[in-house]
């Protein structure tokens, strides 16, 4: 007799190969969400600098510390979500009272009106950074602002975070790392601004003589964040406002110009060169906190 023909299979079905192909597309994260990582992760290594300019590895006030990064980072995240829209309304109220819970920890464990409203502005700040997108050169220049302004004022409270004192002057400890992450934020704009009529390389010239190319305002915006700002840094030290230990920094200067020039003449693409200047600003950053352990 013939078999009887075998029953379907009732179990769970097997999933196809696209499928699986989709699902490790999804998990594995994209160049772009890896540079995301990392600009967010050395944006906010000034309070760390600024910490081991301190007390170097020694943590005396650990607690505040740790309340103080955690509530950049709500901020960073918060901002996230609102920028993605209204459909996480329930996860977007537990941020705002886990961010206003975090405030309130760290006014009590400061007991420091004025460390209070520091870090607000800049929990703020950070907010607005990742709320606003960037449609031509003024909101660019209001994210460039941002950027400076929060990792110029994060030093500052990572030496609060550890002595219990404000010193503003610190401020400075920050501005090398903010300003190269302004640069790699002008590399990854830069096609947009010149869609806008900004030039990269203009041409210009007496009439009866050879023209010549000066740099446009996209290469002097780049330039100037890659170079001139972190430069007052090394002046800084040399001048002995500020150790001289942080001078170390010089040595992520030097690649700086000809990254500078290949921006200008489009040698790599935008992308290699925020994926460049990125890497200039994990050296920078590293040195500055070699340095600070020699303070």
């Amino acid at each position: 007799m013939p078999k009887p023909p075998k029953k379907p299979n009732k179990g769970t079905p097997k999933r196809s190969a696209t499928t699986k192909t989709l699902e490790q597309a999804k998990a594995t994260p994209t160049p772009e969400a890896k540079r995301e990582a990392l600009f967010t992760s050395l944006l906010l290594s000034p309070l760390i600098i600024g910490s081991v300019v301190a007390t170097g590895l020694r943590a005396p006030h650990f607690a505040l510390f740790s309340v103080t990064i955690f509530a950049l980072i709500v901020s960073r995240h918060l901002g996230q979500l609102i920028r993605a829209g209204s459909g996480n309304t329930l996860r977007s109220a537990s941020l705002y009272m886990l961010l206003l819970a975090l405030l309130s920890t760290f006014a009590y464990l400061a007991d420091s009106l004025e460390a209070t409203l520091l870090l607000i502005p800049i929990s703020l700040s950070l907010i607005l950074f990742e709320v606003r997108r960037v449609v031509g050169p003024g909101s660019l220049t209001l994210q460039l602002v941002l950027i400076c302004f929060s990792a110029s004022l994060l030093p500052v409270l990572g030496i609060f975070c550890q002595v219990q004192e404000l010193h503003l002057g610190t401020f400075v400890l920050g501005l090398p790392t903010g300003a190269m992450l302004a640069a790699s934020y002008v590399a990854k704009h830069a096609a947009l601004l010149e869609s806008k009529g900004w030039v990269r390389k203009k041409i210009v010239g007496a009439p009866g003589k050879s023209p010549r190319s000066r740099p446009g305002l996209p290469a002097q915006l780049y330039a100037t964040c890659l170079m001139v700002i972190p430069c007052l840094v090394i002046v800084f030290a040399s001048l002995r406002f500020i150790p001289l230990a942080l001078m170390a920094i010089v040595i992520a200067q030097l690649p700086a110009p000809k990254l500078a020039t290949a921006f200008l003449n489009r040698e790599i693409p935008d992308a290699d060169v925020e994926r460049n200047t990125l890497r200039l600003t994990v050296l920078n950053t590293g040195l500055m906190l070699i340095g600070g352990l020699f303070v």
